[in-house]
């Protein structure tokens, strides 16, 4: 991650006085193939230079995230991170982090019981590793598109302590059934779950959002969410994209989530970030 002064933004978009602009990875800043666009990665640093604090907004943990800067073309294009979808808040122009809400182990543990006809499985991704109950074709897919190792554990190592959210990998074909098995966990339960890609769906504690975390971070700098940015794809990025003075959903994004943004750019195999952030930076 590097770190800039931050002066006077040079970037209005549609009235609003662009302070901060985050990015969503999986679908939005990364491309189908895994690795950003050098017109994508050339307009973020342009963005950066003109003062914008710019950064990650992702389901990613922070070890993930650090571990494939190099890879993806990132290096020197970041000031800040909310991870995790929305646990971790790492900026470093001012040299915090501050970890919120995590899952509880026994209410991981219940959610595991309650998805156990579900064809999917349960995992949790520690220090950049993930840990599984099984390696099914989907854990390994996923490893390997991720560049992420895996490990198989035992059930109670994924419960035994709180965790930043329970992901449970599946075949895109299985996703109906775990948006029911989902519709049908206890109400008071506190869990919040959703897809974040079409072989992922998972869960957070209801106390996390991404927007929620681009609250904090935005209040940090005495900023509101009037002047943020915003890009993203996935229901999960819904509520940012409806928080942000300006939301931008990418053309391969889903329907909901194009329907919450107030623009939508070309899609991520296009430099659909690059091709927005150049209609607007003089």
């Amino acid at each position: 991650m590097g770190q800039q002064e931050i002066g006077s933004p040079q970037l209005i978009i549609d009235g609003h006085t662009i302070k901060a602009a985050l990015f969503d990875l999986d679908g939005t800043l990364l491309t189908s193939q895994g690795h950003a666009d050098p017109r994508t990665v050339d307009s973020i640093k342009r963005l950066r230079a003109a003062s914008v604090l710019t950064g990650l907004c992702t389901g990613r943990g922070v070890a993930n995230i650090e571990a494939h800067l190099e890879p993806w073309g990132l290096i020197g294009c970041l000031d800040v991170y909310v991870a995790s979808g929305g646990v971790d808040i790492v900026d470093a122009t001012l040299t915090k982090h501050e970890r919120r809400a995590l899952l509880a182990g026994t209410v991981i543990d219940t959610i595991i019981e309650h998805f156990a006809d579900v064809p999917a499985t349960p995992a949790v991704t520690i220090d950049g590793v993930v840990h599984a109950l099984e390696a099914s074709p989907t854990v390994r897919w996923f490893s390997e598109r991720e560049r992420m190792p895996y490990v198989v554990v035992p059930r109670q190592r994924l419960s035994c302590e709180g965790q930043p959210k329970l992901t449970f990998m599946l075949d895109p074909s299985h996703m109906n059934e775990a948006c029911a098995a989902a519709a049908t966990l206890p109400p008071d339960l506190e869990a919040s779950g959703h897809p974040t890609a079409p072989y992922l769906f998972e869960f957070t504690n209801p106390g996390v959002s991404k927007e929620a975390a681009l609250e904090v971070l935005m209040g940090w700098h005495g900023w509101s969410l009037d002047e943020l940015l915003v890009f993203g794809d996935e229901e999960n990025d819904i509520g940012m994209l409806k928080a942000a003075g300006v939301g931008v959903a990418m053309a391969n994004g889903c329907d909901a989530a194009r329907s919450a943004a107030d623009f939508v750019t070309h899609g991520n195999d296009e430099n659909g970030i690059g091709a927005f952030i150049d209609r607007y930076l003089p």
